[in-house]
């Protein structure tokens, strides 16, 4: 009787393990409902599409969708969305109410953070140690890479560059060709768009339009005005 009581035990037991193995191969509040698993490595969903390695660390929240690929040392935690055919490598962390769609791509030791949303779309590059947080928004080709902090509600797009240590927060919009580089700060609800250029810890702010072909350098401050 001890033997049958175990036995019925186990099976109940086996049957419990393959009920939660499958539990997700129906249609989930994940990802608009597609298919998936947990991850191994966090419990976090991921799509039956998307592909997502081992190392990876996918939070019981975080969900990876679509096609996307994540590889490396990637941690995805708290709220964080990978959909479509994103990519994320390296050693990236993202965190907080990120959403990361379209072919965007983050990698090397990048860092990003959302408050209430912030997203990065498109074909986007997020790269090296450079940070996105806040609300911000990066999209389009737009290329954010070595030590560069995009913050609060600033919004990123079109083919802008943003490099070397510089600095986009508050409401500021770079869009177009712009580049923004060597320790610039662009604040405020300042506007660089076009082919214009901001470099050398050139500093805009207040409510100023940087546009067209200007180069704004060597320390200048513009805090109100159109510029081209």
């Amino acid at each position: 009787m001890r033997y049958k009581i175990n036995g019925l035990v186990l099976s109940v037991l086996c049957f419990s393990l393959t009920l939660s193995s499958n539990i997700w191969s129906l249609p989930t509040p994940f990802c608009n409902g597609e298919k998936g698993n947990p991850h191994p490595n966090g419990g976090g969903f991921v799509s039956q599409n998307a592909t997502v390695s081992p190392a990876v660390l996918v939070g019981l929240k975080a969900s990876v969708c679509g096609k996307a690929k994540v590889t490396g040392a990637v941690k995805l935690l708290e709220n964080t969305v990978v959909k479509d055919h994103a990519v994320i490598s390296g050693n990236a962390i993202i965190s907080g109410n990120a959403i990361i769609s379209g072919k965007a791509r983050i990698q090397d030791n990048a860092f990003v953070f959302g408050e209430k949303t912030v997203s990065i779309s498109g074909e986007a590059l997020i790269s090296d140690e450079a940070q996105v947080i806040g609300n911000a928004k990066v999209s389009g080709k737009a290329i954010v890479s070595d030590f560069v902090t995009i913050s609060d509600q600033a919004n990123i797009s079109g083919n802008a560059i943003i490099e070397k240590d510089a600095t986009i927060n508050k409401s500021a919009t770079i869009k177009g060709n712009a580049l923004i580089s060597d320790r610039a700060v662009i604040t405020d609800n300042a506007v660089v768009s076009g082919d214009a250029q901001i470099i050398d810890q050139a500093n805009i702010s207040g409510e100023s339009h940087v546009k067209g072909s200007a180069v704004i350098s060597g320390d200048k401050t513009i805090e109100k005005g159109t510029i081209q």
